[in-house]
């Protein structure tokens, strides 16, 4: 029923609200016992604090958006083996330029790195090399 921009995305979160007991204008909503904002009935607002809410619901959306990307970026990075005896190496970057199918020459680079006799594998590589030819 009441709403202040300060609220935007705080829906499951316990707020303190007070109030004068016969004047149902505005509530303060207090959070872990700090001012959060003062919230008014919905159907009371004036243009600027219907405005106000919704800018803080598109700035809250576009950084929401932002995150989104940035923890995409970081769930595709993917690490080259290092159990080929060299240093950790990034095989996540592709330049703007980069086709497809370059980076599916980098997929098979990195599975040449790639060293199965730690797991005593060798001869189901061996196998698996025979199939291919």
């Amino acid at each position: 029923v009441f709403i202040a921009p300060e609220l935007n995305g705080r829906v499951g979160q316990t707020v303190e609200v007070r109030h004068m007991p016969h004047d149902l204008r505005q509530v303060e909503i207090f959070v872990g016992g700090d001012w959060l904002a003062m919230a008014k009935p919905q159907d009371l607002l004036s243009e600027e604090d219907k405005e106000a809410i919704l800018r803080r619901r598109r700035e809250d959306a576009q950084e929401l958006g932002r995150l989104q990307r940035r923890a995409s970026r970081r769930a595709r990075r993917r690490i080259a083996p290092i159990t080929a005896g060299s240093g950790i190496e990034d095989a996540t970057v592709v330049s703007g330029g980069q086709t497809r199918e370059d980076r599916r020459g980098d997929d098979e680079r990195l599975r040449k790195l790639g060293r199965t006799d730690l797991l005593g594998l060798d001869e189901i590589r061996d196998l698996y090399r025979k199939r291919e030819d």
